[in-house]
């Protein structure tokens, strides 16, 4: 998503949040520290929906890239802990199958 205008790293984003795509959060959080404040807006919610904690309560996009930097740092620290991967991994497999059956 290097190189890309605000708007199309925005889609990326929400592309990724629908995807529920886990594996990307290292770039997600990357964003939350983006220049763009609607950029780093995206990326949290693509943050909250794809790993299902709540960010703005420890995350403001409007907060100097210090702060910033510090909340992502313990983002990260949570998405990178093996045990939340096979739990999230594990659920979100469920909710698949469930999905899948007929009537659901």
């Amino acid at each position: 998503m290097d190189g890309k205008s605000p708007q199309e790293l925005i889609a990326g984003l929400k592309a990724l949040a629908d995807m529920k795509a886990w594996n990307s959060l290292d770039l997600v959080l990357d964003r939350m520290n983006h220049e763009d404040r609607s950029v780093r807006m995206a990326a949290a919610h693509a943050f909250e929906d794809i790993s299902y904690l709540k960010a703005f309560n420890q995350y403001n996009p409007d907060d100097p890239p210090e702060k910033r930097l510090k909340s992502i740092a313990g983002f990260r620290k949570f998405t990178k802990d093996p045990v939340n991967t096979k739990r999230y991994m594990e659920w979100l497999a469920e909710v698949k199958s469930k999905r899948q059956q007929p009537g659901k």
